[in-house]
Formats: C-alpha cells, sequence, structure tokens
C-alpha cells in the first residue's frame, strides 16, 4: 500500500507497507518505508527516507537528491 500527502507546495510526506513472501518460509516479511521530500523548484527536490522491516523491527535511513527528467522519469541519488 502507498500513500502520498502534500504538505505544502514545497513539502510533501510518502509511505509504502508492503508485505513479501517467496513461498520457500511459513513467514512472510513485513516492510515499512517512510519518505520526507522537499522540492527546490519543479526539477529538484532532497528528501530523507526511514525504511525497515516490521518483523523483527529494523529500522535504516537514507537520504539523497532526485531530479526529474520529465512527467514520467525521475532520477534518484542515495546515500544510506
Amino acid at each position: 500500500m502507498a500513500t502520498g500527502n502534500k504538505i505544502t507546495d514545497k513539502i510533501s510526506i510518502g509511505t509504502n507497507w508492503g508485505i513479501t513472501w517467496t513461498g520457500n518460509n511459513q513467514n512472510p516479511i513485513s516492510f515499512y518505508i517512510i519518505n520526507f521530500s522537499y522540492n527546490m523548484n519543479d526539477n529538484i527536490g532532497i528528501f530523507a527516507e526511514i525504511y525497515g522491516n516490521l518483523n523483527d523491527f529494523s529500522a535504516n535511513y537514507d537520504t539523497g537528491l532526485s531530479f526529474l527528467i520529465n512527467r514520467d522519469f525521475q532520477l534518484d541519488i542515495e546515500r544510506a
């Protein structure tokens, strides 16, 4: 499940929640991503995100820069 919420014209928050299961084990893995982004202009933005799995609750983070090539294509540069 993915959500996206615009807080202001430049600030937004997005989430992604899901479950993966390969069929080889009994327990599926639940994961989450929470992304905070700031649009510097129409094409360039910065972001920070928290992500991990919910089964044994791990939390990781990364930050990055996004560049919107066109309406359907965006490049991200991340630092974990």
